[in-house]
Formats: structure tokens, sequence, C-alpha cells
């Protein structure tokens, strides 16, 4: 036992180092004595010994924003810079673990996300995940008429509409629902479907030219004939168009659209619908 200490305390000692620490503390947000023991004491936890000279040097820099404190830690080797951290105090309460956890990730070389622990999470942290880019929603109805067919060779012109929403997240992107239903009264045929998926636009200008996908369920009912006259599954959707006065809060947008439903799980029976849609987009 005596041994398996020994060998794990001078595995240890062979990757420990001599730290050199300087602290630079700006303005009045902390005593620059309280900084520098908080430091040699992280220095310490990570394994380390901090020393008057060694070509291991860490600076430790506290900078006032605001009424934050940023924390930047840097460890130079004969003068070069090797690793750098950096995390933002929201008060001096918690300088000890924010001057802990930089120290440790600027010594691992390391970044401070890797050092996150329960008790250990910086004010700034707690919300991070609450922050988001904010998006255009567009609510969209468009109608047009459409090409019903089947598996079975059966044909018929439906009057079809849309009802989406675009959540626009990027220049060229967009997330798109939708639920779409065609109909036609002789013979009488119906088709729905709702689906989800991205759109990309082409351009970012006032006429953006874009193509889409979709992915969800639908159904379909008709009386053509005796086979497969109702069904429901998977669907599937595809748009090629162009949305124009894309930069104003409301679009005009013209398209082609075809979408597919699968009875059940047979990729063999279903029915599919093309068409030509005009739609507003506000």
């Amino acid at each position: 036992m005596k041994q398996i200490l020994f060998t794990l305390l001078f595995a240890c000692a062979l990757f420990a180092k001599e730290v050199q620490i300087v602290v630079d503390v700006e303005g009045d947000v902390a005593s620059t004595s309280t900084v520098t023991r908080l430091v040699r004491d992280a220095v310490v936890q990570n394994g380390d010994s901090p020393v008057e000279e060694s070509d291991n040097k860490l600076n430790v820099s506290l900078m006032p924003l605001g009424y934050s404190i940023v924390v930047v830690g840097e460890l130079e080797k004969n003068g070069k810079a090797k690793n750098s951290a950096k995390l933002k105090a929201e008060n001096p309460e918690e300088l000890d673990i924010i001057l802990e956890r930089v120290v440790s990730a600027t010594l691992k070389s390391e970044s401070v996300k890797e050092n996150e622990e329960v008790g250990k999470i910086a004010e700034q942290e707690k919300d991070e995940m609450e922050v988001r880019k904010g998006v255009r929603k567009y609510k969209s109805f468009g109608v047009g008429p459409t090409l019903w067919h089947d598996t079975h060779g059966n044909t018929s012109f439906l009057f079809a509409f849309d009802a989406k929403v675009l959540f626009e997240v990027a220049p060229l992107w967009a997330i798109m629902m939708q639920g779409d239903f065609a109909v036609g009264v002789n013979p009488s045929v119906n088709h729905m479907d709702f689906v989800v998926g991205p759109r990309y636009y082409f351009t970012a200008t006032r006429f953006s030219p874009f193509v889409g996908l979709g992915f969800g369920v639908g159904a379909f009912i008709h009386n053509i004939s005796d086979q497969n006259r109702h069904g429901y599954g998977f669907a599937g959707s595809a748009q090629a168009g162009l949305v124009m006065f894309r930069t104003s809060a409301a679009q005009l947008e013209i398209g082609l659209h075809y979408g597919y439903i699968l009875d059940g799980f047979d990729p063999s029976e279903g029915t599919g619908k093309a068409g030509l849609y005009l739609g507003l987009n506000i």
C-alpha cells in the first residue's frame, strides 16, 4: 500500500510545475494582496507550486467592466504565451470561485467551460441558456390549383390551400411548419398533410428564391376507385419558389409545391399532388 501511495505521489510530482505569480488589479475592484492569496491557493489546489522566480509565469489581471469584473489568466513559458482563460464576475463576492476556475483552466490549458462544477457556477453562466437570438415570425396563407395522383394511375385536378408559420432564424434560413389541404368535388378527393422542415433562401434581398423540405403526417380519402379509398401515414413535401418584397413586413410568395402521403408504411401505396400556389406572408 505504501509503495502504491509513493508511486502516486511521485507521479504527481513529475507533472507538477513551479509557477511564478504576477497579479494586476485595475481600479479598486479588489485588494491586490487578497487576490494574490486566492491565486496562490488556486495554484496549489491545481497541484503546482508557487515560487518567486520560474520559467512558468502566471499573469492574472482583474479589470472593471461596468458593474462587473473581468478576470483574465495567461500562462507564459520562457516569455511566450502558452494559454489563457477568461471569466466575468458579476460581483466581488464570487471572485474566489472565478479566480479558482480561471487559474485552473489556464494552468491545464483548457476552457473555463470544462471546469464547471455544482456550487462553482458563475453568475453570468446561470442564465446563459436563456439568451437567444431573436427570430422573425411570419404567418402565411396560400391558394392555388394542384394535380392529384395515386399509385394506380388515377389523377384529378384539385383546389388547394395552405397555412404555415415561418421562423426566419438566419438571413438565409427559416424553419417552416405547414398544413396543406387539397379538395376536389367531382370526383370527391381530399388530401391533407402537416409537415415541419427547413427552408433555404438563395439571397437575403428583396426578391429571394428559395427551396424547402418538410416531413410529417398526412391522410387522404377519395371515391375515384375501390382501391385505396382512404389511408394515412408519413408525409413529405418539397417547395421551390420566390418571395417578393422579402425585406418588408408583408411579403408575396409564389412557388411550386409537391406533397406525397404514404398509405401506412407501404411505399407502393399512397397519393401525391403537385401544384402552383400564391401566398401572403404577414
